[in-house]
């Protein structure tokens, strides 16, 4: 077996450990709302998701557990019990040490937690205090700023924290900067993703490595040939490979059997989706809404807006 289905393996018998044995919310971010570990069902409040979750049985966390391909598992701690003695500790470092020196819990500690923890009844990072707008700005912050969370280990001074305690007072008073791998110029840590999103349009992080991506098509591709966290499929007319059954279709249709359904009232010009139609129609429109916070010249489109920005005011 792999090493990494091995640590993968481990990551899944800790947590399922863990899970059965206290009050922890494991679930699910898509987009614009939360869905429920075990079934997939949505909810735009975490309350109707808490209320939901109770219903599952430990069946379920087994089950949910073993098909679980990711390394960590977003848990809500507001509300962490122990089942076994129902002691309330809403520390997830010290509920675990408190399961493995109280009650015996046999947990593999060389993977590190395997879960990420969020309070989901705050509006700010239970890690460094900081205050975000909403949750997807705090998944973005956890993931550029405390991807060593589980082993309390900084990667900035190469220093491994006995306690979470510990590692929270470091990473408030450390000032971390990095230099950015497009531009090298120095920026703040906490202001790496807007950096990366504004001057490089480059909005979406690799989920397993710290490479930025300007669509989520190529973030997939880049994690399935690279990561090799999801299966490519290959065009049964050509060499080119898709990461979603959806994408290879629609490329089939088009590219192979020259379907155009959308058309241009204005000049006729054929494309096979609405999408591509609606950018072709901003070649006929003369409005230019998007100002450049710079130098406040204008744009037909945001992406030419950016485009300027990157060219004519990056150091």
């Amino acid at each position: 077996m792999p090493q990494e289905h091995k640590e993968l393996y481990t990551i899944r018998n800790n947590v399922t450990a863990v899970l059965l044995r206290t009050t922890l919310l494991p679930f699910r971010w898509l987009r614009t709302c939360f869905r429920c570990f075990y079934c997939y069902e949505m909810f735009d409040v975490v309350d109707k998701l808490r209320s939901h979750q109770i219903k599952h049985t430990e069946n379920d966390v087994e089950r949910a557990m073993g098909m679980y391909w990711e390394k960590t598992v977003y848990v809500d701690t507001s509300d962490a019990f122990c089942k076994i003695c129902d002691k309330n500790i809403d520390n997830l470092h010290a509920l675990v040490y408190h399961l493995v020196s109280e009650h015996s819990l046999a947990f593999d500690q060389s993977v590190g937690l395997g879960m990420t923890p969020f309070n989901l009844t705050i509006s700010h990072c239970i890690i460094c205090g900081l205050t975000v707008k909403n949750f997807p700005a705090l998944l973005v912050h956890m993931a550029d700023q405390h991807s060593k969370l589980n082993n309390l280990y900084c990667d900035l001074c190469k220093v491994k924290y006995r306690s979470f305690n510990d590692y929270c007072v470091h990473i408030k008073k450390e000032k971390r900067e990095v230099e950015c791998v497009e531009c090298n110029q120095r920026v703040r840590t906490d202001s790496y993703n807007e950096h990366m999103k504004v001057v490089h349009e480059k909005n979406y992080k690799c989920l397993t490595c710290a490479e930025y991506f300007k669509t989520t098509y190529q973030r997939s591709l880049h994690m399935s040939s690279v990561h090799r966290r999801k299966c490519l499929r290959k065009c049964p007319h050509c060499p080119r490979m898709f990461v979603f059954p959806s994408n290879m279709s629609r490329h089939v249709r088009e590219s192979h059997y020259n379907e155009k359904n959308a058309m241009c009232h204005v000049c006729g010009f054929k494309t096979f989706s609405g999408h591509r139609l609606k950018v072709h129609m901003t070649k006929h429109n003369s409005s230019k809404k998007y100002i450049c916070p710079f130098c406040n010249k204008l744009f037909k489109t945001e992406k030419y807006m950016r485009d300027h920005c990157a060219k004519s005011h990056t150091k």
